[in-house]
């Protein structure tokens, strides 16, 4: 046992990178610190901007649906004629929703009722949904 310890020299230095000097691994890791600096910065610009569109785009509906009623009764106390045309071209709009709502609930009853089809309905929507879940997700630091 003894002579296989003696052949074995403890190494003085690492002999993978014995060229990088301490003062270009000082430098790699200032580089490092500025860009993750500057990831951070970009994330919290992301994040205010994020945090002034949600508002903006809910603002922007309710504004919109405001408007529509508004615009709505404005027509219906000022232009009964033009009120009642709007109404008889919105009803044929909501039978045609109506025609499509019975004729998709007839495939509904269809996939109710088969087994399988609803096992392969229920794993494309797991599938769509972690896919989405994968591209929602926040980047990773390399």
């Amino acid at each position: 046992m003894r002579s296989r310890r003696a052949k074995q020299a403890p190494s003085s230095a690492p002999r993978a990178y014995p060229c990088i000097s301490t003062e270009r691994i000082m430098r790699a890791v200032e580089q490092q610190r500025r860009i993750t600096d500057q990831l951070d910065g970009l994330r919290a610009q992301q994040r205010v901007r994020s945090g002034r569109v949600i508002p903006k785009i809910v603002g922007s509906m309710f504004a919109l649906v405001v408007v529509g009623i508004i615009g709505l009764l404005a027509l219906f106390l000022f232009q009964p004629d033009l009120f009642l045309a709007f109404l008889s071209f919105s009803s044929g709009i909501i039978d045609i929703i109506l025609q499509l709502a019975r004729y998709l609930s007839s495939w509904l009853v269809f996939i109710a009722s088969q087994g399988w089809l609803q096992a392969g309905a229920g794993l494309v929507i797991v599938i769509m949904m972690g896919i989405w879940l994968g591209l929602m997700r926040p980047p990773r630091e390399a």
